[in-house]
């Protein structure tokens, strides 16, 4: 487990944009996870490549939650 903090403020969106992705290609790259709590950015093929299951996680997220 490795935690990465940064700091949000005094930063340009386009930069926390480019970190973010850059951040996200090295946890898939080498075959990690993030939190998902703790890491909201995730475009839906990153969340896939991370967690194979994710589908059937937002099938049964629905049934609870559908909104």
């Amino acid at each position: 487990s490795v935690a990465i903090n940064y700091d949000r403020n005094n930063r340009a969106d386009k930069q926390l944009y480019a970190l973010e992705r850059e951040l996200i290609e090295a946890v898939i790259r080498f075959d990690g996870k993030v939190n998902l709590t703790k890491f909201p950015y995730l475009r839906a093929e990153e969340a896939n490549a991370m967690y194979p299951d994710f589908e059937k996680f937002k099938k049964i997220k629905l049934q609870y939650d559908p909104h």
